[in-house]
C-alpha cells in the first residue's frame, strides 16, 4: 500500500465488516496503514443495514454493540477512538451531501451497494475515499465510481457463529445421544474383495453352432456308471439304486444342453462374484438385546457360499445307496445355538436378503458375516444397506455402501478355451476357493457347486 500522509487515511466500512468482522480492535487494521491514525467511517446506509440486523438471531448481538458504540458519533459528531495501539483507530458518522442521481444514470438508487459506495464518494470528510469490504460486488462498484478499494482478507472476519437453525440442530443431536446413552452403539463397516471394486465382465451368448458343438463335447465326456447286474433268480442287489438311468438320462438330455445354452452366464457368474464382508461391532458400554442383523442388496443376489461353476458343466449324478447318509442332510444343522451366538434366520441362498438374530450381542463382541454379491453385469449401481434392530435400540442403525459398476464386454473364447474347457484367465475367487478346497473343513460347508443334484 502507498505511504501514509502525516496526517493519516481516512477510510469507509461496508457493512458486512461490522456485522461479519471481528471487533474493531482485533481488525488488522496496519493492512491499510501500518503507522496511521486511521479514521473509520461509516455512511447512513451501513448504519440502516446495521440497524436492519438488530433483531437477528445471529448477528443482533453484534449489530447493538456496534450501535451503542457509535452512538457518540452520530449524536454528538464526536470521533471514537477502538484502538490505541498503532495504529491509532478512530470511528466516526460519515455525513454527505444529497446524491445527484442524473449525475450517475446508470446507478440503482435502491441497490444497497449503489447506495454505500455514493454515499462514501459524496461525503462531507473530505478524506473518506477508500472503501474497506469483504465483499466483491460494492468493491467492483466503487472501482467502475472511482474510488478506492481494499478487499478485506478473511483475517478481518470472525469464526462464523452458528445460526439458530444450526444451533436447534445441534440441541437435537445432543438430546438424541441423551437419550441414546442407555442404548448400544454400533460400528458397521462393508466391503469387497479381491479388489473393493465392481469391474464386471458382460459375457456374449455363444451362437448356435458353437452351441451345438459345446453340447456335444460335453456329453462326449460323460458316462453313466456302472452297477452290480442281476443276481441270483433275477434279484438284484440291495444297494441297486433303481433311480439312477432315469437321472443320468435327465443329466444327459437336458441339463447338459441347458447348461450350454446358458453357458455365457454361467462363466459370467464364476468371473463375476465377489466376496462380500460385513462387519459389526458393539463399540458401546451396553449390550444388545435380540440384535437382528440385516443385509439387503439393491442389485443381483448374495449367497452364503463361494459358487464353483465348471467349464465342464454341472457333476454327473452319482449312485445312491439305500443305506448312506444323503449328502448334505447335517449341513447347517448343529449343537444349539449360544445366547451370544449368531442364528442365520434367513440365509442367503441365491436371494437379496440376509438376517441374523443374536440374544446378547455384549459390549465389545464383533460379528462377521462372509457371503458373496454376485451383481447383474448391466450398467448401474450396487448398493449394501446393513440394518440392527434391537429390543432396546429405539428406532434402527442402517449402514449403506455404493459401488459403480465398470462393464467390459467380452466373447466367452476370451474366458474359456472351447477346446479345452478350461479357464484362460483367473477369476477373482480363484485362490479362495483353492484354499477352501485344501483346507479341513467341510468343503460343501464352504464352497457350492453350481448345477450339483441336490441329493
Amino acid at each position: 500500500m502507498a505511504s501514509t500522509p502525516p496526517d493519516g487515511i481516512d477510510v469507509c466500512l461496508d457493512s458486512n465488516i461490522i456485522l461479519e468482522g471481528r471487533a474493531l480492535a482485533d481488525l488488522p487494521w496496519p493492512d491499510l496503514s501500518p503507522e496511521g491514525p486511521i479514521r473509520a467511517w461509516v455512511t447512513a446506509r451501513v448504519v440502516e443495514e446495521i440497524d436492519g440486523k438488530k433483531r437477528d438471531g445471529r448477528l443482533g448481538a453484534h449489530a447493538r454493540a456496534f450501535n451503542r458504540l457509535l452512538t457518540p458519533a452520530v449524536t454528538e459528531g464526536a470521533a471514537v477512538v477502538v484502538r490505541e495501539a498503532t495504529p491509532r483507530v478512530e470511528l466516526g458518522f460519515a455525513a454527505h451531501g444529497r446524491i445527484d442521481w442524473d449525475a450517475w444514470p446508470d446507478a440503482d438508487p435502491d441497490d444497497g451497494d449503489t447506495r454505500v459506495v455514493l454515499e462514501a464518494l459524496n461525503a462531507t470528510t473530505p478524506g473518506a475515499r477508500l472503501l474497506v469490504s469483504h465483499d466483491l460486488k460494492p468493491l467492483a462498484l466503487a472501482r467502475a465510481h472511482g474510488l478506492a478499494v481494499h478487499r478485506a482478507s478473511d483475517d478481518w472476519l470472525r469464526p462464523i457463529e452458528p445460526g439458530p437453525k444450526d444451533k436447534e440442530i445441534q440441541r437435537l443431536k445432543q438430546q438424541v445421544q441423551d437419550l441414546r446413552r442407555d442404548e448400544p452403539a454400533f460400528e458397521i463397516s462393508i466391503s469387497l474383495s479381491p479388489d473393493d471394486s465392481l469391474s464386471l465382465w458382460s459375457v456374449a451368448p455363444l451362437d448356435d453352432t458353437a452351441r451345438g458343438d459345446l453340447t456335444g463335447k460335453l456329453q462326449a465326456r460323460t458316462r453313466p456308471l456302472s452297477q452290480r447286474g442281476d443276481g441270483v433268480l433275477g434279484i438284484r442287489s440291495l444297494d441297486h439304486d433303481h433311480t439312477y438311468d432315469d437321472r443320468f438320462d435327465a443329466y444327459h438330455d437336458t441339463a447338459l444342453p441347458a447348461f450350454a445354452a446358458d453357458f455365457h452366464n454361467r462363466m459370467g457368474l464364476l468371473f463375476n462374484q465377489r466376496r462380500l464382508v460385513v462387519t459389526v461391532a458393539n463399540i458401546g458400554l451396553i449390550r444388545a438385546e435380540h440384535l437382528t442383523v440385516e443385509i439387503a442388496t439393491s442389485d443381483g443376489w448374495l449367497n452364503d457360499r463361494l459358487i464353483f461353476v465348471s467349464p465342464n458343466g454341472p457333476p454327473a449324478p452319482k449312485l445312491r445307496s439305500p443305506f448312506g447318509v444323503t449328502p448334505g442332510l447335517w449341513r447347517g444343522i448343529g449343537s444349539q445355538v449360544g445366547r451370544h451366538e449368531f442364528d442365520p434366520v434367513q440365509p442367503a441362498e441365491r436371494s437379496p436378503a440376509f438376517a441374523a438374530t443374536c440374544e446378547d450381542f455384549r459390549s465389545r463382541d464383533r460379528y462377521e458375516y462372509r457371503g458373496v454379491l454376485v451383481p447383474t453385469p448391466a450398467e448401474g449401481a450396487v448398493e449394501i444397506t446393513v440394518t440392527l434392530r434391537a429390543g432396546n435400540l429405539r428406532g434402527a442403525v442402517t449402514e449403506t455402501r455404493r459401488w459403480d459398476k465398470t462393464l467390459q464386454a467380452v466373447e466367452v473364447a476370451e474366458l474359456v478355451d472351447l477346446e479345452t474347457l478350461t479357464a484362460r484367465l483367473p477369476f477373482p475367487l480363484m485362490d479362495e476357493m483353492r484354499a477352501a478346497y485344501k483346507s479341513r473343513e467341510d468343503v460343501d460347508d464352504l464352497i457350492e457347486i453350481d448345477g450339483a443334484e441336490d441329493d
